[in-house]
């Protein structure tokens, strides 16, 4: 991972998040706001968060260029060049009514099934995943972030809760993709 420069925002001081933040945004795969805000607090979406991935990760672009999804026309003109490549890539699939959801806010359980689909972790079948609410989270989504888990990709929030219904937050989302970049360096 190379830095081009730091950069900070003017809504990071004392977050837990600070230096992760300013570290993807001189990597360049995040940007702030006009106001010179990044609001790492805020519930990240789908198309933001799929943005954040391709731009962060190499993603292949052969296969599927033009988006299939039945919400396809609802997609922001800029991401859907990133949604398309995760999609090609096996990283997105959509939902079973065949849509994409891009305004709606991602889960912790989706961002991690993205994550370890860009990792291409060798899914466990028998390990827990061992958060406090294991039992809470989805079983479409227990192998990944159980092995996502295991790999050092994610961890758990106060408690060790995993809490994998709850919005993703921008810091999170930074923290994942960090991880990812980390792993795929080491």
């Amino acid at each position: 991972i190379t830095s081009a420069q730091t950069r900070s925002f003017s809504d990071l001081d004392g977050h837990w998040a600070k230096s992760a933040v300013e570290e993807a945004a001189g990597i360049g795969f995040i940007n702030g706001y006009p106001d010179n805000t990044f609001r790492p607090d805020a519930r990240i979406n789908r198309a933001e968060f799929a943005a954040m991935l391709a731009r962060a990760v190499p993603l292949s672009a052969e296969g599927e260029t033009m988006l299939s999804y039945a919400d396809a026309d609802q997609i922001p003109e800029w991401a859907a060049p990133h949604i398309a490549a995760a999609t090609a890539s096996g990283i997105l699939i959509g939902y079973s009514d065949r849509t994409f959801r891009w305004n709606s806010s991602i889960t912790r359980a989706e961002m991690t099934v993205m994550i370890a689909r860009t990792a291409h972790l060798e899914l466990s079948e028998d390990t827990p995943a061992g958060f406090a609410d294991d039992s809470e989270i989805p079983a479409w989504a227990y192998r990944e972030v159980s092995t996502a888990k295991a790999s050092g990709l994610i961890q758990g929030k106060n408690n060790n809760l995993f809490d994998s219904s709850c919005s993703a937050t921008r810091a999170e989302a930074v923290t994942i993709i960090l991880n990812l970049l980390h792993k795929s360096e080491g």
